[in-house]
């Protein structure tokens, strides 16, 4: 919530701010946000499925979106992965119809 403070202040139209790990707790920051928050992507999952996991509770936290970037990048299936995250993060699709849309199985 600090972070969302601190961008407030400085008159932003939209933050960025880290991802809790939960959408309950995050759903916090975004409700005491007067601006739009998009979740910073995050550390870098162990596979496609957890890091889509996490981006299905930032939209279910209620964020406008996230960015992504490493959890992306180091998927063989780069277009695949992230037109799935695309699905789950702006389409409100769930996980497993994501990943099975672009022939994935999320162990990447």
């Amino acid at each position: 919530m600090w972070a969302a403070r601190i961008g407030i202040e400085a008159g932003v139209d939209v933050i960025k701010v880290g991802y809790t790990g939960d959408p309950q707790s995050f759903r916090q920051v975004v409700e005491s946000s007067p601006v739009p928050v998009v979740a910073a992507g995050g550390p870098k999952a162990k596979n496609l499925r957890e890091s889509l996991t996490a981006m299905a509770g930032v939209v279910e936290a209620g964020a406008r979106g996230a960015t992504i970037g490493r959890n992306v990048w180091g998927v063989p299936k780069t277009t695949e992965a992230l037109r799935a995250f695309k699905s789950v993060l702006l389409e409100g699709q769930n996980v497993d119809a994501a990943l099975s849309a672009e022939g994935l199985t999320g162990d990447e």
